[in-house]
């Protein structure tokens, strides 16, 4: 399995200045998790590093997920304010309520912007209360070119979906930025980054649809595992919790799966 192109554990007992800038707040690493804590500010982080695309996969845990008719600033994503006036806003974040959402700016002639983005998406996320009840989100994140996808889980059945396809889409590269609103807590379990060369699919629905002889990797919304398997052949993927059994037919672009056990 390549590595990711960014990730971090949260293995140190120390949060790591290497990878990340802290933009406001006191964030924290203790027992293999990130503690952002918004009290009467927000606490907010952003990677040094842009990406230009990617899919992003975080464990996060909260108790305090709100509705999808609540407000909140807590997000989890790609954004970056940049222009020549630092004033052009671009983002494709998960909202702590329930919601996708993308933003892009129009900057002027002289790279300058002013006021909230031009083009903008909030888009709720299907069955949202099943999965934040358990309290714990998986979230996958994939953001390219030709548009977004955002799927959820809590690690059990409950999952849900929203996708994302025009002009809001960034054209710009994006940085990884973590914010939790004030007087709200989030704790990050994992974070990892992986380029769009390997495509993500999860292994109930197995969308979208690879390419032939692509190497595919596999999600399982049971444990939070992931898997790979080289095409055009077969072969089984382990995970945690089960095991998948794909193959890549041959001469077609399509991809079939079952689950075939479980632990």
């Amino acid at each position: 399995m390549p590595p990711p192109v960014f990730g971090d554990e949260f293995n140190d007992d120390v949060f790591g200045p290497t990878q990340w800038d802290v933009i406001k707040g006191n964030p924290t690493v203790s027992d293999g998790k990130l503690m952002l804590s918004g009290g009467a500010t927000r606490t907010e982080i952003q990677s040094k590093a842009r990406f230009p695309s990617g899919i992003l996969h975080l464990a996060i845990e909260s108790s305090g997920w709100k509705s999808q008719h609540q407000t909140t600033d807590s997000s989890f994503g790609f954004e970056i304010w940049t222009g020549s006036n630092g004033q052009c806003h671009f983002a494709v974040v998960f909202i702590a309520n329930g919601h996708l959402g993308v933003l892009r700016s129009q900057p002027d002639v002289n790279n300058n912007c002013s006021g909230d983005p031009e083009h903008q998406a909030f888009l709720p996320i299907s069955n949202w209360d099943a999965v934040r009840a358990a309290g714990t989100i998986f979230l996958t994140l994939m953001w390219s070119p030709s548009g977004i996808t955002l799927h959820l889980s809590d690690g059990g059945l409950n999952h849900g979906q929203t996708v994302y396809r025009a002009e809001a889409n960034p054209p710009v590269s994006l940085k990884l930025r973590l914010n939790a609103d004030m007087g709200e807590t989030f704790e990050i379990g994992f974070l990892r980054l992986y380029g769009l060369e390997e495509q993500s699919i999860l292994v109930d629905d197995f969308t979208p649809q690879p390419e032939q002889g692509k190497s595919f990797w596999f999600h399982n919304r049971l444990g939070g595992d992931r898997g790979a398997i080289e095409g055009p052949g077969s072969g089984n993927v382990i995970f945690g919790e089960g095991m998948v059994t794909a193959q890549i037919n041959s001469g077609t672009d399509s991809l079939r799966g079952v689950w075939t056990a479980l632990n």
